[in-house]
């Protein structure tokens, strides 16, 4: 899986300085910028926003 990928390259996902689990996310939408390459929009689970919002209420990453 790409996440176990991510984190064996110790290339966490960061939020608001803090590392965000994989399990917290969700998948809004994908585009396909170049041929080559693929840009995900995520967005954090609203269970769990309270964990990374701070200030804020925008929870896209």
């Amino acid at each position: 899986m790409q996440q176990i990928k991510l984190k064996e390259q110790n290339k966490p996902l960061v939020f608001r300085g803090r590392e965000v689990e994989y399990d917290h996310l969700l998948i809004v939408s994908i585009s396909r910028p170049t041929a080559a390459t693929v840009q995900p929009k995520l967005a954090i689970l609203p269970q769990y926003r309270d964990l990374y919002l701070g200030d804020t209420r925008d929870a896209s990453l």
